[in-house]
């Protein structure tokens, strides 16, 4: 039987945006997926805890550090191949435990 895995990224946890996640989510998904420290906060805030492990930034699966927003860099490029790195590693991830 292949196992399945749900999945929550919030991108609109920083200031003057409006939070797409929900305390309850944290029982519905198994990975909850910020792109940068401060999204990892304000998820934080959100749910209150993180005892199963879920939570935790895209580049955390390929080796660590924040996905640097192209808005305030102008660096689209980078972010791209950030974003990219992360997704790969999240799918072998994935893929490793089917």
């Amino acid at each position: 039987m292949q196992k399945s895995h749900n999945f929550l990224c919030d991108l609109h946890t920083f200031s003057g945006c409006i939070n797409t996640t929900k305390e309850k989510d944290y029982e519905k998904y198994d990975f909850i997926i910020g792109m940068e420290s401060s999204n990892i906060r304000g998820i934080m805030r959100i749910i209150g805890s993180d005892p199963e492990n879920k939570v935790s930034k895209l580049l955390d699966f390929s080796g660590g550090g924040d996905i640097a927003d192209p808005w305030y860099t102008g660096n689209f490029d980078d972010t791209f191949r950030d974003v990219l790195e992360g997704c790969e590693a999240l799918l072998n991830k994935c893929l490793s435990e089917v």
